[in-house]
């Protein structure tokens, strides 16, 4: 588990987008997201099947879209959802009203997922522009991005780190045994490592991690040494 959780990829260091900064075509009218969202908290509120008339209540823009258009891939699947979920009555059921929800949550989560990229494209276009011009922006922006991508590795080994020794100090502290181990909790000779953290068998040195209490010393630690050796374990490393 540790060697797969280190060997996933990194993810996409991207700035964040504002809601109101995105903008999507819905029913063919052009709104952002966040008036988006407010729509479908609206529909969410009002009760009955109504569509159009809370929107216009609210006057909302969303009130003048196609909303049996974005509805219909989802229509069918809310029929059977309130048949088979027990509807019944004289009353209709709000196939198209729970459908066109569900089409705007769908919606607005690909274009806020796809926003800081779509953003970063024009950027993307002139690095490509100025590297073809200059060779020597194109050393040096693969120096900081080799730079960024360092730091971004050791990181998440740190993190790793912590995060399998919390785990291993939560399930020691459900027993009464008497702990002698010397190096770090979760790490080499913890009777709760796993996996590649099995090998960091360095003594840990005193620190500010305190162990559970079941060990014989009862002194805090540090994981220092415990991370410089899965540094080498599992080395920074750049692929083309």
């Amino acid at each position: 588990m540790a060697e797969q959780a280190l060997a996933d990829p990194s993810p996409e260091y991207f700035s964040p987008v504002d809601a109101s900064e995105v903008f999507l075509r819905v029913g063919g009218l052009l709104a952002s997201v966040s008036t988006v969202t407010e729509a479908h908290e609206i529909l969410e509120e009002a009760p009955g099947l109504m569509v159009r008339q809370p929107l216009e209540h609210y006057k909302n823009p969303l009130a003048l879209c196609d909303y049996h258009a974005e509805a219909a891939p989802y229509r069918d699947q809310y029929y059977l959802k309130l048949r088979h979920g027990g509807h019944r009555g004289a009353s209709a059921p709000p196939t198209t009203k729970l459908a066109f929800m569900h089409a705007l949550r769908v919606r607005t989560a690909y274009a806020m997922k796809s926003a800081p990229l779509v953003r970063a494209m024009p950027l993307v276009a002139e690095a490509y522009a100025a590297m073809a011009q200059d060779f020597s922006y194109v050393a040096a922006m693969s120096q900081m991005a080799t730079t960024i991508l360092e730091r971004q590795h050791a990181w998440r080994l740190r993190s790793e780190l912590r995060q399998a020794q919390g785990e291993a100090m939560i399930e020691c502290s459900g027993h009464t045994f008497v702990c002698e181990a010397r190096s770090a909790c979760g790490t080499g000779d913890c009777k709760f490592a796993q996996g590649i953290y099995t090998h960091l068998v360095s003594i840990a040195q005193a620190g500010k991690v305190q162990r559970p209490a079941n060990h014989v010393s009862g002194d805090g630690f540090s994981s220092d040494s415990a991370l410089a050796e899965l540094e080498k374990l599992v080395p920074f490393r750049v692929t083309s």
